[in-house]
């Protein structure tokens, strides 16, 4: 059942985007999801409970924690808010950059990507992974709505907008509200 985290510091728990991440999971049942970009948890909690309440499935949770330069979460926390939460069992925890996982891929079945996303990192998704998408895999990611386009840090680092992107690379906004949640979608799944 979801309780959300709303203890845990997350950007999703202002409008709970958490139950959305649990939704997808106990809808499409993956056997082995990709948690990138954790913070101190809170998506990692949603995505294990619904892989406890479907009684199977395997989280891989990657972040580059305090060797992040920018806001970054702490190891231990997450440890602890995973305890909290009895889902540490659920939960494979792993220091590791996306950028060089995305050059040489895992297999997954759900992918979530949290990473101080921009339209740049978006394409970068959709040219690596586009042969998962097209065999089924879902690729959920924190953005994509024109609210999240315009945050501060983005017009700061005058980054890559990603709603522009929309329908070029072919992903769906499934919820709205800041800070937004988008998947890529393949046709047949979503």
């Amino acid at each position: 059942m979801y309780s959300e985290p709303k203890h845990i510091v997350s950007s999703y728990n202002v409008n709970d985007i958490g139950k959305s991440l649990y939704d997808l999971v106990i809808q499409h049942k993956p056997l082995k999801i990709i948690d990138f970009g954790v913070l101190y948890g809170y998506s990692t909690v949603c995505l294990a409970q619904a892989v406890h309440d479907n009684g199977f499935g395997e989280i891989i949770a990657y972040d580059l924690f305090e060797d992040y330069e920018y806001k970054n979460g702490v190891k231990d926390v997450v440890k602890h808010n995973l305890d909290f939460y009895k889902c540490k069992h659920l939960v494979k925890l792993e220091q590791n950059d996306f950028y060089k996982w995305l050059d040489n891929p895992t297999p997954f079945d759900l992918l979530h990507v949290d990473i101080s996303n921009t339209g740049d990192i978006l394409i970068d998704i959709k040219n690596k992974l586009g042969k998962f998408i097209d065999n089924g895999s879902i690729v959920v990611f924190e953005g994509g709505g024109e609210i999240r386009d315009n945050i501060a840090w983005m017009e700061k680092y005058n980054s890559t907008k990603m709603f522009p992107l929309k329908e070029t690379l072919n992903y769906k906004i499934i919820r709205e509200e800041y800070p937004t949640l988008s998947v890529f979608k393949n046709n047949k799944i979503l």
